[in-house]
């Protein structure tokens, strides 16, 4: 038993100081699997062209938004039961909390910074979602 914690402890560091994110492993009736988030590096994003174009789009002359991703993890909804927690012709207002991202053992939730109606669902209760990837669509 000691023996299978130290290349257990070994392939932890492996999969630590190779930044892998999957590691397997297989020997005589030993069978490991250890799997971690891929972790994307905090870097300074410039937003200066995106104020531009804000400012050039008036976004509430927009009929149709999409609530986007602002983070990698796994999509979940407010709710207890497991299911999403709106459908198809519900409401959001702008400041609503509509789920959030699961990762690295931390919840971001994600606040619609929008009014309108739900058109299209594009996820589903525990979804990978990546960075700016469409949650929902909003119909004014």
């Amino acid at each position: 038993m000691k023996k299978k914690i130290e290349i257990l402890e070994n392939l932890m560091n492996i999969i630590t100081s190779e930044k892998l994110t999957e590691l397997n492993y297989e020997e005589k009736g030993l069978k490991i699997a250890l799997k971690r988030p891929y972790v994307i590096p905090n870097k300074k994003i410039d937003n200066s062209l995106n104020n531009k174009v804000n400012k050039i789009i008036n976004t509430e002359q927009l009929e149709e938004i999409k609530i986007l991703s602002e983070g990698i993890g796994h999509f979940h909804s407010l709710s207890k039961s497991g299911t999403l927690d709106f459908k198809i012709g519900d409401s959001i207002s702008e400041g609503d909390k509509i789920g959030y991202i699961f990762a690295m053992g931390l919840k971001t939730p994600i606040v619609s910074k929008y009014t309108g109606f739900i058109e299209e669902i594009y996820i589903e209760e525990g979804d990978v979602v990546d960075f700016n990837r469409p949650i929902l669509k909003l119909k004014k």
